[in-house]
């Protein structure tokens, strides 16, 4: 099962994200660089000098280009999420825009087993109808949802 992480608001709209390596998610923003360490307490560091940088970030290939280290970016511009886990889990877009009962908007994503079946369903707000992507780290272990005004994290719980 994946308990969700909060990751404290940061931007006022998200230009890309990255592929998490480890714990740490990049993010582009008008606001900054923004480096983003999920954890039990996720702490988000930004560097504004880095706004809207497209000298380290090629929205063509979406790869942020950053002290030497190159990620893979999501957002606004496309990319490739990472959609199978190290333990088989498959990520998959549920139906588009269930509204609550409030009038509030719901995206979903499900988590699919080996077998197929859902073994949990990933819900989470977004108001804007714009880009949406969903991707496992490089190691399974966490899930992070981008949306253009926030991002959202989860974390496998191995029982």
């Amino acid at each position: 099962m994946y308990t969700e992480i909060t990751i404290p608001a940061f931007c006022d709209r998200v230009l890309g994200f990255s592929v998490p390596e480890s714990t740490t998610v990049w993010a582009m923003s008008r606001q900054g660089l923004h480096k983003i360490e999920l954890g039990l307490k996720t702490t988000v560091e930004t560097n504004p000098t880095h706004a809207e940088d497209y000298e380290i970030f090629d929205t063509e290939s979406n790869i942020l280009d950053y002290k030497g280290k190159r990620h893979l970016m999501l957002g606004e511009n496309g990319g490739e999420p990472i959609l199978q886990s190290t333990v088989r889990h498959t990520l998959r877009r549920g139906p588009l825009g269930t509204v609550s009962a409030r009038g509030e908007s719901w995206e979903t994503f499900d988590v699919l087993g080996a077998d197929g079946k859902v073994v949990q369903q990933l819900r989470f707000p977004d108001t804007s109808g714009d880009w949406c992507y969903a991707t496992f780290s490089e190691d399974g272990r966490y899930v992070v949802i981008g949306v253009p005004h926030r991002l959202y994290a989860y974390c496998r719980i191995d029982r």
